[in-house]
């Protein structure tokens, strides 16, 4: 008998020392796991009757990788590079037995062994980037060592996954093997190779100086897609070394880049978006462990339009048997028709295989009759935002679903608790608010009124994760929290326009923050004519956007709006007339226009929406700052490496808010810009949210 490990398994086979990681789900490569490795690896390198090592997990998870809850710790010895150094100067055939996928950490560990198997399941990915960081333990210098560098920089500039089958056709891997049988191929390679002797497997030192030119050519267009990123020049230097540097000089200037961003601004913004979109379900309101959740087997969605189609498509995506309830047979049948239609557009782009296409078109079935929804696990109400309409049809559902069924609306403003109100069970009601396109976007608000149940709120969680969205949970109000937040912008905006800034100044400002849009190019991409109507429906101040819609100005449908659009072109112009009718505007409401620098107009657009934040979190609308946070990375673009608008104006100063907002609270007698409690308070103590 061997040594016992806690977070190991061993086992001799043939003279092959078979180490499995144990310590699940993950087999996250925290201090223990590491030096429980350092204590077996060095066994078998000092025992002669050992010929070889395979490494491979206990579970079909091979590896997630390093355990970031300790970078921050110090703490890191033995270090994962450390580990994987001693594998790869390891003086016996060390193979890894790929059965799970294996991600950071768990990919470089296989990449700093001899020889990499795997089996139909398991995966390669290097993921540091969406933290903000490069591979640290080897990654950028083994990988682009092995297979083409442009690959290399693809898979670890995007964080993205591939497969068994590419990664042998790559030549990241050797062999796909069943589960039953990947030890015995491991163990028979491993004999094999020490039987050839160390120069069998001797990797290559640098990379093919024949695929340069690919790779300078993914570099420029990685230079030019994902220049905000501070990832993407040091991941092009770190690559580029290994064309012209030994593996050992390599290492050691990714060690230095990965330390360089580990204490960036980047980095520590996304290392806490990674844990804050963890935080979402945890501590909700009235959930324990024993709450149960409904099981949702069938669905019903009222309406078929983009959001109602897009909200089915999610239920197919996931298995779940969904109907479609419109008013007519011709509404029906668009609806339905645009929903297949989007299903063919991913499979002629090649991101989904026919077969699942007929498989969710076989899951989502129609009816024009409301009868139809009564032996349904939940119904999810997406027609147009009328509340007398609303409050009609819950009132209909009431009385034909199931005395269990989850009454669910996509209001994207309106008080669900009136809604609730029509009803004999208000307990079952809830408020599931996606974002378009449903079948896109990751987000789900999801409304918790006064009365719903612990239980309907339990299983509204639980069916956002199957659906694979992140849920998040608010209180009702005008809005909910991201729309709300967005009202605030728009107002600030709006008032910028009229007080001196034209709209390419303002969206300029948006798009370098990091949105992919400004606010006027996006409302030109909606259409005026759906901004107005959505005010009118709500009574609001329909504002210069209104006015243009009047005029016939609709957007990009009909080549003008905020901007002029050629023929067949989907990039703004700025418009004469427009910026002539915005300064009239401003002449006739007796507005002296001033010009704005890009740091004022962030303060004017971005203050007024943390005061909003501010506001959502007194009212207890957000549970957490966090919550906030992740809703508007997820729902409204938000560029994640800046960490969401609360942890920004954290970064800000809370104090430089408070005085911005007061003087332009003090400058325009907007009450909606006076600080609230909360942002005073926490500015006064220079805390953050």
């Amino acid at each position: 008998m061997g040594k016992e490990y806690k977070t190991l398994l061993t086992e001799n086979i043939n003279g092959v020392e078979i180490i499995k990681l144990n310590a699940p789900p993950l087999n996250l490569f925290g201090k223990k796991l590491r030096v429980e490795i350092v204590d077996a690896i060095e066994a078998a390198r000092n025992d002669n009757n050992i010929k070889g090592v395979v490494l491979t997990s206990s579970t079909t998870f091979f590896s997630g990788g390093a355990d970031i809850t300790e970078f921050d710790s110090g703490d890191l010895d033995p270090s994962l590079p450390f580990i994987i150094d001693n594998i790869a100067t390891f003086p016996k055939p060390f193979i890894v037995a790929v059965n799970g996928p294996a991600f950071g950490g768990g990919c470089e560990i296989s990449l700093g062994s001899h020889r990499r198997l795997m089996t139909p399941n398991a995966t390669f990915s290097l993921p540091e980037v969406k933290l903000g960081i490069l591979p640290g333990a080897g990654g950028t210098q083994r990988m682009p060592r092995l297979i083409n560098p442009a690959l290399a920089l693809d898979l670890i500039i995007k964080g993205g996954i591939i497969n068994a089958k590419d990664s042998v056709e790559s030549g990241l891997a050797s062999a796909v093997y069943a589960p039953e049988e990947i030890i015995a191929k491991a163990v028979e390679m491993a004999l094999d190779l020490a039987e050839k002797g160390q120069e069998e497997w001797q990797k290559p030192t640098f990379a093919d100086p024949s695929t340069r030119a690919d790779f300078d050519a993914a570099c420029a267009g990685y230079r030019k897609k994902l220049k905000p990123l501070a990832t993407t020049e040091l991941i092009i230097e770190a690559i580029a070394a290994c064309y012209d540097t030994e593996i050992e000089a390599g290492l050691k200037l990714e060690g230095e880049l990965f330390l360089k961003l580990l204490k960036g601004a980047q980095s520590k913004a996304l290392r806490y978006v990674f844990f804050s979109e963890r935080e979402t379900t945890h501590n909700l309101p009235g959930i324990t462990k024993e709450t149960p959740a409904k099981e949702i087997k069938k669905a019903a969605v009222i309406g078929g339009g983009t959001m109602g189609g897009g909200i089915a498509m999610c239920f197919a995506n996931a298995g779940i048997e969904v109907k479609i309830i419109e008013t007519s047979d011709e509404a029906l049948n668009n609806g339905i028709g645009r929903v297949k239609s989007n299903y063919e557009i991913s499979v002629k782009r090649g991101s989904l295989k026919q077969e699942k296409l007929e498989k969710a078109m076989s899951l989502i079935t129609g009816s024009t009759n409301l009868e139809d929804c009564k032996d349904v696990d939940i119904v999810i109400e997406a027609i147009f935002e009328d509340m007398n309409i609303k409050k009609e049809l819950f009132q209909k559902l009431d009385k034909i679903c199931k005395p269990d069924a989850i009454l669910a609306s996509n209001t994207s403003f309106l008080n669900i608790e009136e809604m609730a109100a029509q009803t004999s069970r208000p307990e079952n009601v809830i408020g599931l608010h996606f974002f378009s396109p449903a079948n896109v976007m990751r987000l789900l608000e999801i409304v918790n009124c006064d009365k719903t149940s612990a239980v309907t709120l339990n299983s509204a969680v639980k069916l956002a994760k199957t659906l694979k969205k992140l849920p998040v949970v608010s209180g009702v109000c005008f809005g909910f929290i991201g729309n709300r937040m967005l009202m605030a912008r728009i107002d600030a905006a709006n008032e910028a326009l009229l007080q001196g800034a034209l709209p390419h100044e303002i969206d300029e400002v948006i798009t370098e923050f990091g949105f992919a849009m400004g606010h006027f190019a996006m409302s030109d991409l909606a259409g005026l004519d759906i901004g107005m109507r959505i005010t009118e429906a709500f009574n609001l101040d329909p504002g210069i956007a209104g006015s243009l819609a009047k005029m016939g100005r609709l957007g990009q449908k009909n080549g003008k709006g905020f901007y002029m659009y050629s023929e067949g072109s989907r990039l703004p112009e700025r418009d004469e007339f427009v910026e002539n009718f915005i300064a009239e505007q401003s002449k006739a409401l007796k507005i002296e226009r001033k010009t704005f620098n890009k740091e004022e107009l962030i303060e004017i657009l971005f203050y007024p929406m943390i005061n909003e934040g501010a506001k959502i979190l007194e009212e207890k609308i957000a549970l957490k700052a966090s919550d906030i946070d992740m809703v508007w990375i997820n729902g409204f673009g938000w560029p994640a490496y800046k960490g969401g608008p609360m942890y920004w104006a954290g970064q800000i100063g809370l104090d430089k808010i408070v005085h911005s907002l007061e003087k332009q609270h003090a400058q325009t007698g907007n009450e909606n810009l006076k600080p609230c409690e909360l942002l005073q308070k926490l500015g006064a103590s220079k805390s953050k949210f």
